[in-house]
């Protein structure tokens, strides 16, 4: 082998190690640039969530909220119950009368809505029982910090409320225009009770009710117990809240003037904290429960496509709660009509159950 060859030889190893360094060299650069990628996106992912856990704890009442005596219904205050007197079943009862009521009664607008369901902002509580209004739902998140319950949609993104800071403010609300128009007919308020981040069950493990006994403080902090039609009441001596559903049914209008009740409304994500509040042994608040148990009295179900299950559910003498957006939740004969357009149905907001009324059934003073 001459020397040109040799050296054409050490030129091509040399090219080829060149090439292979900066092989090399560019592999551990997109390498680098995968982790530096990653790195960031993994900072700018803790900041975000540091940033939302900020802004929820930035957001909380704390001192905004006044002090509320801690009350709940117990087996001392259930001595104070007084049952309804035989005669006040079996005349135009409440669960003969149509309900207009507002879904998410609190809501106002966000400036930014990520969804067109959030583009509409409720009048304040007392404007809308001034209208007629007489079914109100209260959705609410358990903080923590402050031990209050607080009234509002979603966290961060639709937020905004009418009647906050807590949800006693609402029920303070409620109880103001039900002190000055002291004839109404019974004012029935669902509490929609949210996980926290809406991840989070509210409720604890094994046997704790105590965020339970939180709500009904948030409650009877502003609204005596004479006032509110409670489940004890409804049941009598039957066994359970459903046989005397069925057999005896709901008060008559009359005597239920003036009045509140309470429907625990638990969806899927809290529906294991059912059996807490059921178990409660005096429970203030009835439950949705669609299933036809013991403790079934009030059940929600979608207007199309369920007139058989309404119809079925009526005759059982059940609250049935549905969505106000066709002909056929109201023609069905649901009780409890749930909107976020109420105007849109003025003026009548509580009128006779086409379903269940009796023939000659009229609403005087609603």
């Amino acid at each position: 082998m001459d020397i040109s060859e040799t050296q054409d030889e050490s030129l091509l190893i040399a090219r080829d190690e060149k090439e292979e360094n900066i092989k090399t060299k560019r592999l551990l650069y997109k390498r680098l640039k995968f982790i530096l990628i990653m790195l960031l996106i993994l900072i700018g992912g803790v900041c975000c969530i540091l940033t939302f856990i900020f802004l929820m704890w930035a957001r909380q009442p704390f001192a905004q909220c006044s002090g509320i005596p801690s009350m709940h219904l117990d087996a001392n205050m259930s001595q104070a119950i007084i049952n309804f007197p035989d005669e006040a079943f079996g005349k135009l009862s409440i669960n003969h009368l149509q309900f207009l009521g507002t879904h998410n009664s609190f809501h106002v607008e966000p400036s930014i809505s990520f969804k067109d369901s959030f583009r509409y902002t409720h009048e304040p509580l007392l404007s809308q029982a001034n209208r007629g209004v007489r079914h109100f739902e209260l959705d609410s998140h358990y903080s923590y910090s402050t031990e209050r319950w607080i009234p509002y949609h979603i966290a961060l993104i639709d937020d905004k409320t009418n009647c906050g800071p807590c949800l006693s403010n609402c029920i303070s609300q409620l109880k103001q225009w039900s002190d000055d128009n002291n004839n109404h007919t019974i004012i029935i308020v669902y509490l929609e009770p949210k996980t926290i981040f809406n991840a989070r069950p509210f409720c604890r493990d094994g046997d704790d009710v105590h965020l339970f006994n939180k709500m009904e403080s948030e409650v009877l902090s502003h609204i005596s117990l004479h006032q509110i039609v409670v489940p004890q009441q409804i049941r009598g001596s039957f066994d359970t809240l459903n046989e005397a559903v069925l057999k005896r049914g709901w008060p008559s209008v009359e005597s239920t003037r003036g009045k509140f009740l309470f429907v625990l409304n638990l969806w899927s994500e809290n529906m294991h904290c059912r059996k807490l509040y059921i178990n409660k042994k005096h429970p203030l608040f009835f439950m949705r429960i669609d299933d036809g148990g013991p403790d079934t009295a009030f059940v929600e179900m979608g207007s199309r496509g369920n007139k058989d299950s309404i119809l079925e559910s009526l005759k059982k003498n059940y609250f049935v709660r549905t969505a106000a957006d066709s002909v056929e939740s109201v023609n069905y004969g649901a009780q409890l009509l749930s909107t976020d357009f109420y105007h849109d149905y003025l003026p009548k907001t509580t009128v006779c159950n086409s379903v269940t009324a009796p023939k000659d059934c009229r609403v005087l003073n609603p």
